[in-house]
């Protein structure tokens, strides 16, 4: 199953944290428990085949031109679903599906569930009047099989398992419990308790999956964030920028890496001690966070060194004039339980294509210009090769 793509900016902003958090992780939950929906193809399959044949067999021996219809747009429903599905499937391995897409595909496949349950539903309750207990013993079968199966396949969605074993079990459940014979008011009693009980089958699966899902994405998310800063860690940046270079290497235009190091840190760090640094390196991030356009990426490399990503950048003149702004920035004092904090630093700039085609070339040819900036002085901006040519 291909997970959804992500969007949005990496950049920190005023907005309480949590709450973007929850809705971006809400769209990404919804999207992959609408993807497991088709995940399995197989379980329907065997469903409609032993509808099929068991349908085929108590038609045959009722002889009822009305039961011999519900069982056709049964195996009409069943035919359309198993298309459907194996649609989507294709559909979503080619590329991500859109979020109104996916909505219109749980909308198809809760729908078709539906459909295939209520022909079911009313395929046995009329089968039920007119077969023998043996017959009868099919079709309750039949009906236990499928509502077991949709329970297990479909609770990422809960109106889908619910809808389907209220419409294929109650109808079957109502002769029985209608016919006012002890042994089949029994059946259909013991079909209705397990009908309600499948309910919270349902809530508790769905529960599960999500508490899964959410556990697995706020790991994910840990792998790829400083957890000091909470900007991107350096897995994150590779990835981004990756995807930064194919998308102007596609579309045309610049990029820019700006390779930062603070200046005066490490003198902090050993006068007022390492908690201390910490809450620097917490500030030092907010205040480069508010400096960037949405799109744009600042990503803690290590220690006290940050890589900022500038896309769609225009003339080499844009990304100097970024890197000066950053560094001027740094040199506005923070403040402390001790005061105030003044600090430095120095940034180098590397622009593609000029110093690099891909990100460890950047990256390395901005942190040979950062290198080149801090041998110079403190809080200088240098660029690249490439990048001092074209400027």
């Amino acid at each position: 199953m291909l997970p959804p793509e992500q969007s949005g900016s990496y950049v920190m902003s005023d907005s309480p944290p949590g709450r973007a958090r929850s809705e971006r992780l809400s769209s990404d939950l919804r999207a992959e428990l609408v993807l497991r929906l088709f995940d399995n193809l197989l379980p329907v399959v065997i469903m409609s085949g032993v509808f099929g044949l068991i349908g085929a067999a108590v038609a045959s021996s009722a002889g009822d031109t009305g039961l011999w219809l519900l069982y056709g747009v049964g195996i009409g429903v069943a035919v359309l679903r198993i298309g459907g599905i194996a649609a989507a499937r294709r559909a979503a391995r080619r590329a991500p599906l859109a979020d109104q897409t996916l909505l219109r595909s749980e909308r198809v496949y809760g729908v078709g569930c539906l459909a295939f349950a209520a022909a079911l539903g009313l395929f046995t309750a009329r089968a039920a009047e007119l077969t023998d207990p043996h017959g009868q013993m099919l079709l309750v079968a039949l009906v236990f099989g499928y509502c077991s199966g949709v329970v297990a396949r479909t609770s990422a969605r809960p109106w889908i398992p619910i809808g389907s074993v209220v419409l294929a079990a109650g109808p079957l459940a109502s002769v029985f419990l209608l016919s006012g014979s002890t042994p089949a008011i029994l059946v259909g009693l013991v079909m209705a308790v397990f009908a309600m009980a499948s309910f919270e089958t349902v809530a508790y699966i769905c529960r599960t999956l999500v508490a899964e899902l959410e556990l697995r994405r706020h790991l994910a998310g840990l792998a790829r964030h400083d957890h000091l800063t909470g900007l991107p860690n350096r897995l994150q940046l590779q990835e981004r920028l990756h995807a930064e270079l194919r998308r102007v290497t596609r579309d045309g235009g610049h990029l820019a890496v700006h390779f930062l190091d603070l200046d005066g840190f490490k003198a902090v760090n050993d006068r007022l001690g390492h908690f201390a640094g910490d809450n620097l390196l917490r500030a030092v991030a907010d205040r480069l966070s508010t400096l960037l356009r949405p799109g744009d990426l600042v990503a803690r490399f290590g220690g006290d060194e940050f890589v900022i990503v500038q896309g769609a950048c225009g003339p080499v003149s844009d990304a100097e004039l970024l890197a000066r702004r950053l560094s001027r920035a740094m040199q506005a004092p923070f403040s402390s339980g001790a005061g105030e904090i003044r600090i430095g630093a120095s940034v180098g700039v590397a622009f593609f294509p000029e110093d690099g085609n891909s990100g460890p070339e950047l990256i390395e040819a901005a942190n040979s210009a950062l290198l080149e900036a801090k041998q110079s002085g403190r809080s200088r901006v240098v660029l690249a090769a490439g990048a001092a040519l074209a400027s």
